[in-house]
């Protein structure tokens, strides 16, 4: 992604406690930051596809020794937008029977169960902490038995 319609690389900075995003800044080669918080979610969601590397940070251990005069306020997550999930959404094909569903492996009944049509692969792999990959493979099995289809 360029700096913002130039061709200068850009740094995309997520941070996300427990599954949610709490904050979000682009920042040039130099650090600094150009967008933040939703105007920065908005801007890298019109840029369409991007490839991720991603760095797990541990949060900072408190080094001071004093204690706080007062709690720090609680931050409140930011809503993951849905227009950021870009894997496909599974749909049951209307024609399912599901006495097959019985002898199917545990993990196909498992993500065969949260099939609505409108969790993404994403959404499921994060509910039943699996790589999203197995999920998608997984998908594309029932796909081909005819049982889903994929939008």
């Amino acid at each position: 992604m360029g700096q913002l319609g130039t061709k200068e690389p850009c740094q995309v900075l997520i941070e996300m406690i427990n599954g949610e995003i709490s904050s979000c800044e682009i920042k040039n080669k130099k650090g600094h930051t150009l967008l933040a918080g939703k105007q920065a979610l908005d801007t890298i969601a019109g840029v369409g596809k991007l490839n991720w590397e991603f760095e797990l940070k541990p949060k900072a251990p408190d080094t001071s020794t004093f204690p706080q005069a007062s709690p720090q306020p609680e931050t409140t997550p930011m809503r993951y937008p849905s227009y950021l999930d870009t894997s496909p959404i599974p749909i049951r094909t209307p024609h399912m029977m599901f006495a097959d569903v019985q002898q199917w492996p545990r993990k196909y009944r498992q993500v065969f169960v949260l099939i609505d049509g409108q969790r993404s692969s994403e959404k499921i792999a994060l509910m039943l902490s699996q790589p999203q990959a197995v999920i998608e493979g997984i998908l594309r099995e029932l796909q081909a038995r005819g049982v889903i289809f994929l939008e």
